[in-house]
C-alpha cells in the first residue's frame, strides 16, 4: 500500500524505540524515544492519498498521528486509536487522540 501510494521512507527520521518493562504484579515502566517524530509532518497529499478509501484508519498517539485522524474525519472514514500510558482521562496529551478517535480505543486496562 504504501509503495502505491508513493510513500517513501524519510531517511532524516530515525528508528523510534519503546521499551516496556512488566513486573509479575502487573506493574510497567514505559520508556520512549521518540527521536523527532514528534515534529515530522506528513505531506497533506500523502495523507490525504492514503485515508482514500480506508474503511479504518488507525492513528497511534504521535502528533502526526492526528493529521491522519483529522484527514480520516474528513473523509468519513472511521477512526481509531491506542494511547499508550494513558493512566486517567484528564491526560491533557492523550485527550486529543481520544477526541478525535471516538469510533475505536485500544487501551491496556
Amino acid at each position: 500500500l504504501h509503495s502505491e501510494a508513493g510513500v517513501r521512507r524519510d531517511h532524516n527520521i530515525s528508528t523510534a524505540r519503546t521499551v516496556v518493562l512488566s513486573a509479575a504484579d502487573g506493574a510497567d515502566s514505559m520508556f520512549t524515544d521518540l527521536k523527532n517524530h514528534q515534529d515530522y509532518v506528513w505531506p497533506e497529499w500523502q495523507v490525504k492519498e492514503l485515508v482514500e478509501g480506508a474503511k479504518l484508519v488507525h492513528a497511534t498517539n504521535i502528533n502526526w498521528g492526528l493529521q491522519f485522524a483529522r484527514a480520516a474525519r474528513a473523509a468519513g472514514v472511521r477512526v481509531a486509536t491506542d494511547v499508550h500510558g494513558l493512566t486517567t482521562l484528564e491526560d491533557a496529551y492523550n485527550r486529543r487522540f481520544l477526541e478525535q478517535s471516538l469510533d475505536l480505543l485500544w487501551a491496556e486496562c
